[in-house]
Formats: structure tokens, C-alpha cells, sequence
């Protein structure tokens, strides 16, 4: 079977054990997402965050002080994504550099590109080139 199918040995195997357990409906996805979140930020310093941003306007480190005064302890990271999702953030726009590229004008001949390539042992084990051997090879590739 593993041969034949697409998928993964081990997806397979772990197939076969939950179908073996629990029958066909097991095979169904089923959707990884967590069903709760332990740690989520409660959503009343959600709304005072939000709220404090829209009446002064500060960054998030100047939000965790004014958080603190009231007993409130948040990271500054978490104040970012909280005033992300509120789309209360600064939106920077980059401007494109666009580039014009000038092509060069060549005459026939005037751009020749030369490869060297070293060769043991094809021309009479001489591994060596010398001057008449290019001046050969090039009238033979000519």
C-alpha cells in the first residue's frame, strides 16, 4: 500500500491505527486549531488598551507605563498585536525606485567572451596550453 499511495508511510500507519480504534469517521479532517487559548490577553485590557491608544494617541512602551499605574501587567509585544488587529497602527508606505536601464550598443566583434576550461590528459597528456595550441583550436573552432 505505501508503495502505491501518495501519501507517507507514517501518515498511513497512523491512519490504519485510527481506523482500527474508531472506525471510518475518524478518517474525517478534523481541524488542528486549538479550541481554547489559556493565556489569551482578557479582553477587558484588550478594551483599555484600545481605549487609552484612541484618547492619547502614545506608543506601546508608553502604554505598558500608564498600564502599570493602574496594576495592569502586559507585555509590549502583546500591546503591538492588540493595536494591530485594531488596525490602530501607522501604515508607512515605501516608495518604488524604479530603475531605467540603458542598453549598450555593440558593433559585431566587439564583445567576445572566452572560456577556459582545464582538460587533463586530451591533448597528448600535455596539460599545459601554449600559444600555437589556442591559435590551433581556435582555427578548428572557427
Amino acid at each position: 500500500m505505501a508503495k502505491v499511495c501518495p501519501h507517507g508511510k507514517r501518515s498511513l500507519g497512523r491512519w490504519m491505527a485510527s481506523y482500527k480504534k474508531f472506525g471510518e469517521t475518524s478518517l474525517e479532517a478534523k481541524s488542528t486549531r486549538p479550541k481554547t487559548h489559556p493565556i489569551e490577553t482578557p479582553i477587558h485590557i484588550k478594551e483599555r488598551v484600545v481605549e487609552i491608544r484612541k484618547e492619547t494617541k502614545l506608543c506601546a512602551l508608553k502604554l505598558i507605563w500608564r498600564l502599570k499605574k493602574e496594576g495592569i501587567q502586559i507585555h509590549e509585544r502583546t500591546i503591538g498585536k492588540i493595536l494591530k488587529n485594531e488596525s490602530l497602527v501607522k501604515k508607512y508606505r515605501v516608495k518604488k525606485i524604479k530603475y531605467k536601464y540603458i542598453k549598450a550598443t555593440l558593433k559585431p566583434g566587439e564583445l567576445v567572451e572566452i572560456d577556459v576550461k582545464y582538460v587533463p590528459g586530451i591533448i597528448k597528456k600535455d596539460r599545459s596550453i601554449t600559444k600555437e595550441k589556442i591559435m590551433y583550436l581556435s582555427d578548428i573552432i572557427i
